[in-house]
C-alpha cells in the first residue's frame, strides 16, 4: 500500500477517535444540561455524528486507485456540462445533489431521502435551508459535491437527480448562480418515487447502490452512470419539454 494512503488512513483515524471523544462528552453534558441548552446540544451532536459517519465511511473505502476509474471521472469535467444541456430541454426543472462520500450516499439511500438540515436535527452547513440543488445549467456544482479527490483513492459518490414540487418548478427555471436559491423541499423516495429520477454514479459502484436500492425498494434501473443517464434523457425528451 503506498505512503500517502497510509498518511491519509492515520489521519482518518485520528480524526475519528477525537470526534468519538467528543460526542462522549457532548452526551454527558446533555445529562447535566437545562431545556435552554439542550437545541444547541442535540445539533452539535449530530453534527458530529454526521463526521464520524464521513469518516467511518473514508476508512471503510479507501483503496488504491485504478486508471480506469480515474480516466471515466475525469471526463467527466470535460463536456459533461454541455451534453446534460443538450439531453435535458431547457424547460425540464429537473435538479441536482451531489455527495462525495459514498458511505453517506447509502445512508440516504437506507434512509428513504432527501430530507432538510432541520429534518435531520442538523447544523446550517450552507445558506439553503432545504435540500441544496442545481439546475441542469450549472451541472459542474454537484459533479464538483459528488467527486471525493484524493488523487482518487476514495470511490466517487453519486448525484441524485430529481424533479422538485410542483409550485418549486418555476423558481427552478428561474435559477441564476450555482445552486437554486433556498434549495427545494424534502423528496421522500418511498412517498414520492416518480421524483426521483436518477442515481448517477461510477460504474465502480453501480453494483454496489444496486443491491442498496434493492435492500430499501428503490427501483434498481435509476442507478445509473453518467453516461447512461445521458442516453435515457435524450431517448424520454428526444429534444422535446414536458
Amino acid at each position: 500500500m503506498n505512503s500517502k494512503i497510509e498518511i491519509l488512513k492515520n489521519t482518518y483515524t485520528n480524526a475519528l477517535e477525537k470526534n468519538k471523544n467528543k460526542l462522549i462528552k457532548l452526551r454527558e453534558k446533555v445529562q447535566a444540561s437545562d431545556e435552554d441548552e439542550l437545541e444547541d446540544l442535540n445539533i452539535s451532536i449530530n453534527d458530529t455524528l454526521f463526521n464520524i459517519s464521513v469518516l467511518e465511511s473514508n476508512l471503510g473505502n479507501i483503496r488504491e486507485p485504478s486508471e480506469e476509474d480515474a480516466r471515466e471521472r475525469v471526463a467527466l469535467f470535460r463536456g459533461y456540462k454541455e451534453k446534460i444541456d443538450e439531453a435535458i430541454p431547457d424547460d425540464v426543472p429537473m435538479v441536482f445533489h451531489g455527495n462525495k462520500t459514498i458511505g453517506l450516499v447509502e445512508e440516504i439511500m437506507r434512509s428513504g431521502g432527501l430530507f432538510t438540515p432541520e429534518e435531520r436535527g442538523a447544523g446550517f452547513r450552507t445558506f439553503a435551508t432545504q435540500v441544496d440543488v442545481a439546475f441542469k445549467k450549472d451541472i459542474h456544482t454537484p459533479l464538483e459535491f459528488a467527486e471525493s479527490g484524493l488523487d482518487f483513492v476514495l470511490p466517487y459518490g453519486a448525484i441524485f437527480a430529481m424533479m422538485p414540487k410542483e409550485e418549486e418548478k418555476e423558481m427552478v427555471l428561474k435559477t441564476r448562480g450555482s445552486e437554486v436559491s433556498g434549495g427545494i423541499d424534502s423528496i421522500n423516495f418511498m412517498k414520492e418515487p416518480d421524483r426521483l429520477v436518477a442515481i448517477i454514479t461510477t460504474k465502480e459502484n453501480i453494483e454496489r447502490l444496486k443491491k442498496v436500492a434493492l435492500e430499501v425498494g428503490i427501483d434498481e434501473d435509476k442507478v445509473v452512470t453518467h453516461e447512461e443517464f445521458l442516453d435515457k434523457c435524450k431517448e424520454k425528451y428526444k429534444g422535446n419539454s414536458i
